[in-house]
C-alpha cells in the first residue's frame, strides 16, 4: 500500500483524512461508480443481451425494420455514454486530464439524450420512468460538472495533501 505523503510513520489513516476533507470529489467519484456506474452497466448489460436477439430477429424477418434499427442505435449510443462515463471515473480516480473532451462531452451527451429517450418512450408511471431510467443522469450530470470546472481530484489530490 502506498504511503501517503506527509504523514509521519506512514499514519495512513491521518493521511486518508485529509485527502477525504480536501476532496470530497474523491467520495463523489467512488458513490458514482459503486451506486450509479455499476448498477447502470449491469441493467444495460441485461437489456442488451435481450434486445440483441430482437434486433437481429426483426432484421432477419424484415419485421419492424424501423424500430429495430432505432433500438440498436440506442443501444450503441447508450454504450458508448456508458463507457464514457466509466472512463471519466477512473480518469478522475488516477487524476488524470489528458483525455479528449470533446469525446467526453459527446459520451456524456449520448448517454443522457438515450436516458431522457428511454423515460419518453417507455409506459409506466413517469415517477418510475425517471428513477429507473434518469438514474445514469446524475452521474452525467456529476462528470459534467467536473469537466467544467476542472477540479483538481484524485490522485493530484492526494499528492497534494
Amino acid at each position: 500500500m502506498e504511503r501517503c505523503p506527509g504523514t509521519v510513520g506512514g499514519d495512513y489513516l491521518r493521511g486518508l483524512t485529509k485527502v477525504l476533507i480536501r476532496s470530497p470529489g474523491v467520495i463523489l467519484n467512488h458513490a458514482t461508480g459503486i451506486l450509479e456506474l455499476f448498477p447502470s452497466t449491469v441493467v444495460a448489460g441485461i437489456w442488451t443481451l435481450h434486445g440483441v436477439p430482437f434486433v437481429v430477429a426483426g432484421f432477419r424477418r424484415s419485421e419492424n425494420v424501423a424500430g429495430c434499427a432505432i433500438l440498436l442505435v440506442a443501444m450503441l449510443v447508450g454504450w458508448f455514454g456508458l463507457v464514457t462515463a466509466w472512463r471519466l471515473y477512473h480518469a478522475l480516480l488516477n487524476g488524470r486530464t489528458d483525455f479528449n473532451r470533446r469525446v467526453a462531452w459527446s459520451g456524456l451527451a449520448c448517454g443522457s439524450i438515450v436516458s431522457v429517450f428511454l423515460i419518453l418512450a417507455s409506459n409506466g408511471t413517469l415517477v418510475f420512468r425517471i428513477g429507473f431510467f434518469g438514474w445514469p443522469l446524475l452521474a452525467a450530470f456529476f462528470y459534467a460538472a467536473w469537466l467544467r470546472c476542472k477540479c483538481p481530484v484524485g490522485a493530484r489530490a492526494w499528492r497534494a495533501a
